[in-house]
């Protein structure tokens, strides 16, 4: 979900971020309405509830589903090269960490 996510260069959805995604939130609003159109079929509203819940669910869908809401344009913050705590980490660190946070040395010669 992209309005949960801490990996989000916003916290708020911004409106003017929509052109660069358009197909993904269509999409998503139209997941939304035919989710909120079968929830409210399926409990028999009538006719004006029905329609308010199918607007509101694809809304709810296309800001809460839509990535591109959050963050600019080319902005990934995954990629990002955090240090791993070695003691507290799982078994698997990404290799592009431990090149940057623990460089290799040369070892000293230590021969008389």
């Amino acid at each position: 979900m992209a309005c949960y996510s801490p990996n989000n260069e916003y916290y708020l959805p911004r409106p003017w971020l929509l052109v660069n995604c358009a197909d993904q939130a269509a999409k998503n609003l139209l997941y939304g309405c035919a989710y909120g159109a079968a929830f409210s079929m399926l409990y028999c509203n009538p006719l004006p509830r029905t329609i308010k819940m199918t607007l509101g669910w694809g809304l709810v869908f296309s800001t809460g589903f839509t990535r591109g809401l959050y963050n600019s344009t080319g902005y990934l913050k995954r990629t990002d090269v955090f240090r791993p705590d070695l003691d507290r980490d799982s078994d698997w660190i990404n290799a592009h960490q431990i090149e940057k946070w623990f460089p290799r040395e040369e070892c000293a010669n230590l021969a008389p």
